[in-house]
């Protein structure tokens, strides 16, 4: 992508950081799911969102699905440390001669991660797309959320119970048949659940039919701002006549989803410098 952008003159080292929408989706069977598994629910969930994408223009990045079993998702591996945590680090496995243990995975799933740059649609389409997967797949439960952590609750501030706070919030948010689910704290009622849970045990709960997790008050702003997808993505589409050199014209013609990637590298491009 860097490579094209260059060749056509423009450059994305002056683009502001990318905000990010994270997702993943975990089927009924996700304990004992395997590679073929995943990879066969990655092509039924691709082919019932591809409808809707196919001619969509990504600001950044396109939706796409990736199993956690062939590739573990960013959240899952370990972060380099930093030069004396290595040197400790180091030092460690020196005296102890044993390696370090491997990063804790959570249960298998399909995962993605889009880059939606200054294009908030992006984020909420993704965030439909998962609804609507799991409104289709019966047992697919999902997580979405970006840089800010649970966006989904966000939008839902003024609707919150008063111990749903950001800094219990994070991984209570799901998506399952359809509805927003969220995770209670333990209480009288429920006194055995994780004041912390783990991914698999926020599944657990989720799917468990003792506790009831459906949040109607929270849901309903989120499903108010989801109500105009999928046709609000196409809607939001802006169309432009520009004269183009024709190998450029032919590349976007080609593959349509450099068309943002080009856009925001040349209003993000040094003043000044040349296009070519």
């Amino acid at each position: 992508m860097d490579d094209l952008l260059q060749t056509l003159g423009l450059s994305r080292n002056n683009a502001p950081e990318d905000n990010a929408v994270c997702f993943a989706l975990y089927p009924a069977n996700c304990a004992g799911a395997t590679e073929e598994d995943l990879d066969a629910l990655r092509i039924d969930c691709m082919a019932a969102v591809l409808p809707h994408i196919e001619r969509y223009v990504w600001q950044r990045d396109a939706f796409t699905l990736t199993s956690s079993l062939r590739s573990p998702p960013p959240w899952e591996r370990p972060r380099p440390p930093g030069r004396r945590a290595a040197e400790r680090q180091q030092q460690q496995e020196q005296h102890e001669q044993q390696q370090p243990p491997a990063p804790k995975r959570g249960p298998p799933c399909l995962w993605g991660a889009v880059a939606f740059g200054d294009s908030v649609d992006d984020e909420w389409f993704v965030a439909w797309l998962a609804l609507e997967l799991t409104r289709r797949f019966e047992g697919l439960a999902a997580r979405v959320w970006d840089d800010d952590g649970e966006f989904l609750l966000i939008e839902a501030a003024y609707s919150l119970p008063r111990w749903l706070k950001p800094e219990v919030g994070a991984g209570r948010a799901w998506l399952l048949g359809g509805r927003l689910h969220v995770v209670p704290l333990p209480s009288a009622r429920h006194p055995t659940l994780p004041a912390s849970p783990s991914t698999a045990e926020a599944l657990a709960i989720v799917r468990s039919e003792v506790v009831d997790t459906l949040a109607p008050r929270i849901e309903a702003p989120v499903l108010q701002r989801l109500s105009g997808y999928p046709a609000a993505a196409r809607a939001n589409t802006h169309t432009a006549r520009a004269l183009l050199p024709r190998r450029a014209a032919a590349v976007l013609k080609g593959e349509p989803q450099l068309i943002g990637p080009a856009v925001e590298a040349f209003y993000c491009r040094l003043p000044g410098a040349p296009l070519g």
